[in-house]
C-alpha cells in the first residue's frame, strides 16, 4: 500500500533514481508530492517513503504530435509511397472506418498512457468526441485540423475554427475524474498490491484537461488566405498553431511550380485549382507567418532548407517536431533535428498515428532513436520528449519537470541494471504512470 497522508493527501516516494528535468539525476531519492504537485525532491534520503524499488522516477512524456483517431489500426497504411497514395489510402481508411472515433481516440489515448505519456498534442477533425471521451486521460491540446482550398469555404472554416475554440475555452470540458473509491485496482510496479487512485485535487479536471489549439493541415491543404487569417486568429486568441510542413520533395516541388504528384492527387479530389500558389513559394514564408503565434509547431519539416533551419532556430517559441519512426518508415533523407539543436533551436517528440507507426509509444520512439544515435547522452534525448514537448505546447509552467511547484505528471522507468546512465537499454520499460498526483497506469512485473 503506497503511503499517503488522508488528511493533507501527501504522497512520498522512493526509487533508484529521480530524474526533475532540470539536474544530474537523484540517487536514492525521494520525491513528496501533495494535492497532485510536487512539494520536494530528496537524494540519499531516509524519510519514510512507498519505496518503488529498482526504478527511475521521469517527468511524464509529452506527445507534441498524434493523430489518434486512427489508433484502431493494427499496422500501417501501405506502400507509403508515393506519399501521395499513402494519402489516398489514409483518407480511403477514414471514410470506411466503422467504429465509434471516440472509442478509438479513447483506445488511442490508454496506450500513449500505458507509454508514460501524461500530455498530448492531438490534431483532431471532430471537436464533439472531447466531450464524450471517457476519463481519466492525459492532458490533451487539441489541435482543430482545419483544410480547404476553395477561396469559398474560408469563413465557414473561420467558423469551424472558432466554434472550436469556444467549446474548450476556459470553462473546459467539466467531467471529473473518478474518486479514489472508484480507482483503479490494477497492482504498483511491484506487484505489492492494489494501487490507491489517491486524488488529492482536480487539477487535471476542466480546462487543464483539454486545451484548444488549432491546426491548418498543411500547405497543400490550406488556401493560403485561410492559413494567413487562421494565423491571425491564433495570434489574437493566444493559443497554440501546429502545420504539417516541408515533409516531402513534392509538397516542395507544388509551392515552387505547381506541379507534381500533389496536382494530380487535388485535382482527383476535385479541389485543385490552377495559380493558387505564386511561382516560387517556399517553406519560409510559412515559417515568417507561423513565427506571428506564441506558440508554433511545425511538424516533421523533413526537407527545410539551410535558411529554413536558420530561421527556426532562432524563434524561441518555434519547436520542429520529430517522428523518429515515421520519418524512418517513409525513408525520408537525414531529419534536420540534430542541424536545429546545434543552432540552438527546440526539437519535441511525436508518434504521428498508428497509420504510419507501428505503435503511439513515446518511450518506443526513444529506444529507437537511442539505437538511431548512440552518441546523444540519455539526458538530452529525454528532455526532447518531456519539456521540450511541454514548451512546444505552452505548457512548460506546468509540466515537463518534476520541480517543486510543478503538476505531478510523471512516469515509472522498471530498471534491470538499475542504472539511469542507460535509461533507454531493450529491458527497461514503463511500469507506471502519474497525472496530478493519481495514478492512471500501472503494471505488475513478472
Amino acid at each position: 500500500m503506497f503511503r499517503e497522508d488522508v488528511v493533507t493527501n501527501k504522497l512520498t516516494f522512493r526509487a533508484r533514481s529521480i530524474y526533475s528535468g532540470e539536474s544530474a539525476p537523484l540517487e536514492n531519492a525521494v520525491i513528496e508530492i501533495e494535492d497532485g504537485i510536487v512539494t520536494g525532491l530528496v537524494e540519499n534520503s531516509d524519510l519514510p517513503a512507498t519505496d518503488l524499488g529498482n526504478v527511475a522516477i521521469i517527468p511524464g512524456l509529452v506527445n507534441a504530435h498524434t493523430h489518434l483517431e486512427f489508433s484502431h489500426l493494427a499496422n500501417p497504411v501501405e506502400p507509403f509511397l508515393p506519399f501521395t497514395n499513402w494519402i489516398r489510402n489514409v483518407v480511403l481508411e477514414r471514410k470506411n472506418r466503422k467504429e465509434d472515433v471516440a472509442e478509438i481516440v479513447t483506445r488511442g489515448m490508454k496506450e500513449c498512457m500505458e507509454s508514460g505519456q501524461t500530455t498530448l498534442g492531438e490534431i483532431s477533425t471532430d471537436d464533439e468526441i472531447y466531450e464524450s471521451i471517457s476519463l481519466p486521460h492525459p492532458k490533451t491540446v487539441v489541435f482543430r485540423e482545419i483544410l480547404g482550398l476553395n477561396p469559398t469555404d474560408i469563413e465557414s472554416n473561420l467558423q469551424i475554427t472558432r466554434k472550436h475554440l469556444e467549446r474548450f475555452s476556459v470553462t473546459g470540458v467539466t467531467a471529473d475524474l473518478p474518486s479514489s473509491a472508484e480507482g483503479n485496482q490494477s497492482r504498483d510496479c511491484q506487484g505489492a498490491g492494489p494501487l490507491n487512485n489517491s486524488r488529492g485535487s482536480d487539477h487535471h479536471a476542466g480546462s487543464h484537461n483539454i486545451i484548444p489549439a488549432l491546426s491548418p493541415h498543411a500547405p497543400y491543404s490550406v488556401h493560403p488566405h485561410l492559413f494567413s487569417q487562421l494565423v491571425e486568429l491564433a495570434k489574437t486568441e493566444n493559443v497554440p498553431i501546429a502545420m504539417h510542413l516541408a515533409e516531402t520533395q513534392a509538397e516542395l516541388q507544388l509551392l515552387d511550380k505547381g506541379e507534381g504528384e500533389f496536382v494530380e492527387m487535388l485535382e482527383d479530389f476535385g479541389v485543385w485549382q490552377k495559380g493558387i500558389f505564386s511561382p516560387g513559394i517556399k517553406p519560409l514564408e510559412y515559417l515568417r507567418q507561423l513565427a506571428k503565434v506564441s506558440h508554433a509547431l511545425v511538424v516533421h519539416g523533413n526537407y527545410l532548407d539551410a535558411d529554413e533551419i536558420a530561421f527556426l532556430s532562432a524563434q524561441s517559441h518555434m519547436t520542429l517536431i520529430y517522428c523518429p519512426r515515421t520519418h524512418a518508415a517513409f525513408g525520408h533523407t537525414n531529419h534536420p533535428w540534430r542541424r536545429v539543436l546545434e543552432q540552438g533551436g527546440h526539437i519535441a517528440l511525436g508518434t504521428d498515428s498508428r497509420a504510419s507507426n507501428p505503435d503511439l509509444s513515446l518511450w518506443n520512439e526513444l529506444c529507437f532513436l537511442k539505437i538511431q544515435f548512440p552518441q546523444y547522452d540519455d539526458v538530452l534525448l529525454l528532455q526532447l520528449a518531456t519539456q521540450n514537448g511541454a514548451r512546444a505546447l505552452g505548457l512548460e509552467r506546468e509540466t515537463g519537470t518534476l520541480l517543486p511547484g510543478k503538476t505531478a505528471d510523471l512516469a515509472i522507468v522498471k530498471l534491470q541494471d538499475g542504472s539511469f546512465s542507460t535509461l533507454f537499454h531493450s529491458s527497461h520499460r514503463i511500469c507506471g504512470t502519474m497525472l496530478a498526483g493519481d495514478w492512471i497506469f500501472s503494471a505488475g512485473l513478472q
